[in-house]
This record gives structure tokens, C-alpha cells and sequence, in this order.
């Protein structure tokens, strides 16, 4: 599945280094609770993260493909244990995905 992820300057998400083009693996997916959050609609990650931390600093978006199974409770955020993330796309190409979407 296809989607689009957040995160902190330096492709950081919650504490964890992620890297572009890489294909990142956890042991467990539990929705809030372990494994890779997406969302599959690409503005839907801005109710996660602003565009900007509270340093003013760019937070970074990039697009991604759950490699396993994507779970979800709510049709918006997703979790996976298996992640590719893509390369970094910026808030403009966020916002491009979105008028694709």
C-alpha cells in the first residue's frame, strides 16, 4: 500500500533515524503503539505533524509502501511492520500528491 509519512528534521520519527530509499523492519504493528504510522492520503499526515516544529525548522515528508500488512482503525492513519520509505518529497510535493490523490 502506498502512502505518505512525517517526520522531524533529519527524517527522525519518534526518536527512530529513518533514512530515504530504505526499507525499514519492527517486530510488532499495533496502531499508537508499535510499529511504522502512515497515512495513505497525503495532507492527512498534517494531522500529525505541522509543516513546521516549534523552532521554525521544516518538517520533512516523504512518500512510503507498507510491505506488509497495512492495519488500520480509522481509514486515515496506518500501521505496518515492514516500511519502505521513499525519497523526501517536501510540503510541495505533499501538497502535489494531494491534488493527484
Amino acid at each position: 500500500m502506498k502512502g505518505y509519512k512525517a517526520f522531524e528534521k533529519g527524517l527522525v520519527c519518534r526518536g527512530k533515524q529513518y533514512a530515504e530509499n530504505t526499507v525499514f523492519e519492527e517486530d510488532n504493528a499495533k496502531i499508537c503503539e508499535s510499529g511504522m504510522h502512515f497515512c495513505k492520503r497525503p495532507l492527512d499526515v498534517l494531522k500529525y505533524y505541522d509543516p513546521c516544529d516549534s523552532n521554525g525548522n521544516l518538517n520533512e515528508f516523504c512518500e512510503v509502501e507498507a510491505l506488509d500488512e497495512a492495519l488500520t482503525d480509522d481509514n486515515i492513519k496506518y500501521c505496518t511492520k515492514k516500511l519502505k520509505v521513499g525519497a523526501k518529497i517536501g510540503i510541495v510535493g505533499l501538497i502535489k500528491a494531494e491534488v493527484e490523490y
